[in-house]
C-alpha cells in the first residue's frame, strides 16, 4: 500500500451521505465507497438511492439505503437510532440534502421560507448533531457540511442564501466546539453545479451563459469536482 492509499483509505468506516440519490451527494457517497467505506445512502426519495445503490453495486461498493427527510426530524432520530443499531458507531456525515426556492424577497411565501430553512438549516443541524451524539463518546469523527458560494454572495434566492450563511456559521462554531474532543467539522462551498436541482441551466441557455459569466473558471461546476475535497476532509 502507497503512503497516498494509506492516508486515504477509509476501510471500515460508517460514512452517511444525506441526500445521495443524486448530484454532488451521489458523487460523494460513491467516491467514500471506492476508498472503503460502507455508505449510507439517504434521501427523500428510495427510487433515486436504490439507483446509486446498483451503482455501487457494480464495484463492489458496500452500502445501504435509508430513506430520510431531512426536513422531518422524527425521520431525523429513526434514521440515527438505526444507524446506531445496525453499526453502533458513524464515522464520517457529508450533510448534503438541501433544497432552494427562487424568488424576491419582497415577495417569497412565508411557507416557501420555511420549506428551504427547515431542510437546509434546521435538518442539517439536527443530522450534526446527532452524528456528533455518536462521535464524541468515541473521541473521532469528520462532519462535513456542503454549503454554497450563496453563503458569501446574495442573489436571488433570499431564503438559500440565508440557510446557507447559517449553515456557515453553524460550521464554524461546531468546529470550534468539538475539535479538541476529536471531531472534526468542515464545509465544502460550490458554485453553481450541474446537478438535478440547476437543470434551468440545461434548458435556458442565456441563464447558463449568465452564470457561467460569473464563474471565474467560466464554466459550472460538476459533481466530481468535489470528491477530492470530500475524500480529503473525510480521511
Amino acid at each position: 500500500m502507497s503512503y497516498l492509499d494509506e492516508l486515504y483509505q477509509l476501510d471500515g468506516k460508517i460514512a452517511l451521505v444525506t441526500g445521495a440519490g443524486q448530484g454532488i451527494g451521489e458523487a460523494i457517497a460513491l467516491a467514500l465507497m471506492r476508498c472503503g467505506a460502507t455508505a449510507i445512502l439517504a434521501g427523500r426519495t428510495e427510487s433515486k438511492l436504490v439507483q446509486v445503490e446498483r451503482k455501487a453495486k457494480e464495484f463492489g461498493g458496500n452500502c445501504a439505503v435509508r430513506k430520510m427527510d431531512i426536513a422531518d426530524p422524527k425521520e431525523i432520530d429513526e434514521g440515527f437510532a438505526w444507524i446506531e443499531k445496525t453499526y453502533g458507531r458513524l464515522d464520517i456525515l457529508v450533510n448534503n440534502a438541501g433544497v432552494t426556492i427562487k424568488g424576491k424577497a419582497e415577495e417569497l411565501s412565508l411557507e416557501d421560507w420555511q420549506t428551504v430553512i427547515s431542510t437546509n438549516l434546521t435538518g442539517s443541524f439536527l443530522c450534526a448533531q446527532h452524528a456528533a451524539n455518536l462521535m464524541l463518546p468515541r473521541g473521532h469523527g469528520k462532519i462535513i457540511n456542503v454549503i454554497s458560494t450563496y453563503a458569501f454572495v446574495g442573489r436571488l434566492r433570499v431564503a438559500y442564501s440565508a440557510s446557507k450563511g447559517g449553515e456557515l456559521q453553524m460550521t464554524k462554531t461546531m468546529a470550534m466546539e468539538w475539535a479538541s474532543r476529536g471531531v472534526n467539522v468542515n464545509a465544502l462551498a460550490p458554485t453553481a453545479t450541474a446537478t438535478p436541482m440547476t437543470s434551468v441551466y440545461e434548458t435556458d441557455a442565456q441563464a447558463r451563459a449568465e452564470m457561467e459569466k460569473k464563474i471565474p473558471i467560466g464554466r459550472l461546476a460538476t459533481p466530481e469536482d468535489m470528491i477530492g475535497a470530500a475524500l480529503f476532509l473525510a480521511s
